[in-house]
């Protein structure tokens, strides 16, 4: 990868972005809770306290880079600037990777608000901010074309309130006569919330290494949307690289350009039938073309800034 392009994610060792080393920094070197962790907390409250000696070893790297993208997640206000004033012609771009909440004022702050850019196209629209998908980078796993269980869904992620709905979900989708490995994370305190969805509740957070190794032994991945997200999530890009089946909640995956029925499901609101869910899974999944993984993958995104 050409390192043309400096991304700076709070939390560079998710997901995929370890493979992006000399280009994905945390915005800030805080590695420990001494003073500079303490200092960074403060800096995330009042945006004006906000010193490059707290900045990460990027630093070095803007000075030859063409652009830099902000990620939402662990951007502060003034980062831009000081960025001009090392590199003055390197553009500087905000890049909401995560859908927009009320508590999202970050954009308002933004000094270039003509390059703020969103993955959800409703946000798009209601705060006037440009559309930029999400991308992916391929993994070094091994992808098996011969599944163990191409029939099995696949699911992990944080609990974010859902464990209740999944566990429904699973249910449902087994007594129809499919095999399920869906689990949460729940950071919740609550005991007693945390007893009622036992069923699929992990210990712990899983590496995203060892994620990808157990979706790579399933044929179908499960992707449930925020309500009211239209943006694409990471497990639709997982889909598709990985080569799996898609069963999602979005109604707007209808409208891209790699939508294919015989390798994505649409649940609807209304109760879901199974013989139509099954002869879905029973349809020969459809190799992607070379242009569609192109086009989400990170050298395409960048240009797209």
């Amino acid at each position: 990868m050409k390192q043309d392009t400096i991304l700076l994610f709070q939390e560079p060792e998710r997901y995929f972005f370890p493979q992006m080393k000399g280009i994905v920094y945390a915005p800030f070197g805080v590695a420990n809770k001494r003073l500079r962790f303490w200092l960074y907390l403060l800096v995330c409250r009042f945006p004006f306290l906000c010193f490059p000696v707290l900045f990460g070893p990027w630093k070095k790297q803007i000075r030859t880079a063409k652009q830099v993208i902000l990620f939402d997640f662990g951007y502060v206000p003034g980062i831009e600037h000081y960025i001009h004033r090392i590199n003055p012609s390197c553009r500087v771009c905000l890049y909401y990777w995560n859908i927009m909440k009320s508590s999202s004022k970050g954009y308002q702050k933004f000094a270039y608000k003509q390059n703020i850019y969103a993955t959800d196209k409703n946000d798009c629209q209601k705060y006037g901010l440009l559309y930029q998908s999400i991308f992916y980078v391929p993994q070094d796993i091994q992808r098996e074309k011969t599944f163990k269980e191409p029939e099995k869904l696949f699911f992990f992620g944080l609990d974010k309130g859902r464990g209740p709905f999944l566990l429904r979900l699973k249910k449902q989708l087994e007594a129809f006569g499919i095999c399920c490995d869906i689990t949460v994370f729940s950071e919740s305190h609550c005991r007693k919330y945390k007893n009622a969805i036992t069923d699929i509740l992990a210990d712990q957070m899983i590496s995203y290494k060892e994620y990808c190794s157990r979706l790579s032994k399933c044929g179908i991945l499960l992707d449930l949307n925020q309500d009211g997200q239209t943006a694409l999530s990471m497990r639709v890009m997982e889909a598709i690289f990985f080569e799996k089946k898609l069963i999602t909640f979005n109604k707007d995956i209808a409208t891209y350009d790699f939508y294919d029925e015989n390798n994505i499901f649409i649940m609807g609101s209304k109760q879901t039938d199974g013989k139509e869910l099954l002869a879905f899974i029973k349809k020969p999944f459809r190799p992607y073309e070379k242009e569609v993984l192109y086009q989400y993958s990170y050298e395409n995104w960048k240009k797209r800034f």
